[in-house]
């Protein structure tokens, strides 16, 4: 530990009027720990370039499990409040502001609408949706991340010499053509909302098939629309004793009525609307 006094970090930042800025972003997590790093790179218009540690952080694992997949979400999410800190801080003309991971998952959720995914990696998505631009976030290699070496930890005398935690990935101070190029990003289905979907099946039996005669069918009926009737009266009003006839009509003419339904429905609806009945409908003789 004494060997980390003995670090210094170069604080001099080459920016210029005539000079571009640029911000690049990397984040990664392992199972000890969520790390973020930004760095400046400017370009003069002679097409000389720097680039250089701006700051960095980490932040130690949650003590719940995750899986590598949410722990890389909170280092992107990690990185974006950091990048926005760092924007006001700076004060400084930012010409873009690029996002790296190298996490194709965590690129997948972030190219995905936050009401489809999981409530957890919904909110994070929102937010960091709503401090960059998606289309601003790439993929890049685990051996050029330079938030890898913070997230997994490094001796202190080999950080001190390390370019690629000071300075970034070699390609960063070249043309963009020399970039990682981030390939389609197909959509995961991790963490995605279960749709549920419901099929209701309505399926009809034939009453007039259950009885051997017709006599029997309207009184069993008659019966059954009794009960109903009892179940929704008072003690008082209850009907008793044997069907009258009555009954037996109301339920006789409530039969016929379903039995025609059943048998002639297309008819029924055609009258319903007042259109005249189909040419080969078995009714349309009453009616002449």
């Amino acid at each position: 530990m004494h060997a980390v006094n003995m670090i210094r970090a170069p604080r001099y930042l080459v920016c210029t009027d005539t000079s571009s800025n640029e911000l690049h972003c990397f984040s990664d997590a392992s199972e000890k720990a969520c790390a973020a790093c930004i760095y400046l790179k400017t370009t003069e218009p002679n097409g000389s370039c720097n680039v250089n540690l701006v700051c960095a952080k980490t932040k130690v694992a949650p003590l719940k499990s995750l899986t590598i997949p949410r722990l890389e979400l909170c280092g992107a999410l990690l990185l974006t409040r950091l990048t926005v800190k760092t924007v006001c801080a700076l004060k400084l003309m930012i010409s873009r502001t690029i996002y790296w991971t190298d996490s194709t998952i965590v690129l997948s959720w972030i190219r995905t609408s936050p009401h489809l995914l999981k409530t957890f990696v919904a909110n994070r998505i929102t937010e960091i949706q709503n401090a960059s631009f998606v289309e601003n976030w790439r993929h890049v290699p685990t051996r050029d991340n330079p938030a890898d070496i913070a997230s997994r930890g490094v001796y202190e005398n080999t950080l001190e010499h390390c370019k690629l935690w000071w300075h970034g990935p070699s390609w960063l101070s070249q043309e963009e053509t020399n970039w990682p190029i981030t390939n389609y990003v197909k959509q995961n289905t991790l963490e995605m909302k279960e749709v549920q979907t419901c099929h209701a099946l309505e399926t009809t039996q034939d009453i007039f098939a259950r009885f051997s005669t017709f006599t029997k069918l309207v009184r069993v009926v008659s019966y059954i629309l009794r009960f109903k009737v009892n179940c929704l009266a008072s003690k008082h009003q209850k009907t008793l004793g044997p069907l009258p006839t009555a009954e037996l009509n109301r339920t006789f003419t409530m039969l016929i009525k379903l039995s025609q339904q059943e048998s002639f429905f297309d008819d029924i609806v055609q009258l319903t609307k007042k259109r005249q009945l189909s040419r080969k409908s078995k009714l349309r003789n009453l009616l002449c």
